[in-house]
Parts: C-alpha cells; structure tokens; sequence
C-alpha cells in the first residue's frame, strides 16, 4: 500500500439554516518522512497515484445511484494545510478552487467549482494511463 484515499461526509448548518452537505476528499500519499516508510522502496509521490486515485473516488461519488454514491459535485471540498503546495496544485488539477483560508488551522479550503470553465478529465469518463 502507497496511501490512501478518502471522503467524510458532514452535515453542516447550510444557509437560511437548512442543513447542507459536505463531502471532505483527502488523500495521502507515503513519503520518505514517514516513520514507516521502507527506505529501500522509491518515493511514491509525483508519480500521478494521488491523481489517478482521487479521480476514481471522485468519479465514482458523483455518479448517480445505483452507479455510484450520488454526491452532487457542489458538495466536494478538501482541507489542506498552507504550506501543502503539491497537494493544493492537485486539487486544482481535479477542478477545485481555493474558497478560504482559515488561519488557526494553517488550512486552506477548497471547493469543487461548478462554474469552471473547463472541467477534469475525471468529470468527462476519459481513461488516463498512468506508469
């Protein structure tokens, strides 16, 4: 195993005080800074599995059911720390945009944007082949 992948799905106080949902995507992928990291294994990050990885989950959340999970894409964000830049590049990648920073976390938040002119391969069905 190199990392995995994950969405936590809240309940939060949405506007006008209906509830709203929120679909957290996280993804960690093993690094040399790792205390269980194998040193005689490779660096497995940069090599396109966090991509490969979250494009598959997000794909298949946002399918209607009983394909997938149903989760409209409105309701995706990611959580990373401010100095997390390849993580924060990658979630621009899959169609995220910086909505907040929330400076007692040393955390930016992300959302899926909807109105984005052009849209990840993950949202069109293409197959992307990765090494």
């Amino acid at each position: 195993m190199i990392g995995d992948v994950n969405l936590f799905f809240n309940r939060t106080a949405g506007e006008e005080g209906n509830d709203a949902l929120e679909v957290e995507c996280e993804v960690m992928i093993a690094g040399e800074l790792l205390p269980f990291h194998d040193r005689s294994q490779p660096e497995y990050r940069g090599k396109g599995s966090g991509h490969a990885a979250l494009s598959m989950l997000l794909s298949y959340a946002s399918l209607p059911v009983p394909d997938g999970l149903g989760v409209p894409r409105s309701c995706f964000i990611a959580k990373i720390g401010l100095e997390n830049l390849p993580s924060r590049s990658l979630f621009r990648k899959l169609g995220f945009r910086e909505t907040k920073v929330v400076e007692v976390f040393n955390q930016v938040e992300l959302k899926y944007d909807t109105e984005a002119d052009s849209h990840p391969e993950w949202l069109k069905g293409e197959k992307r082949v990765y090494d």
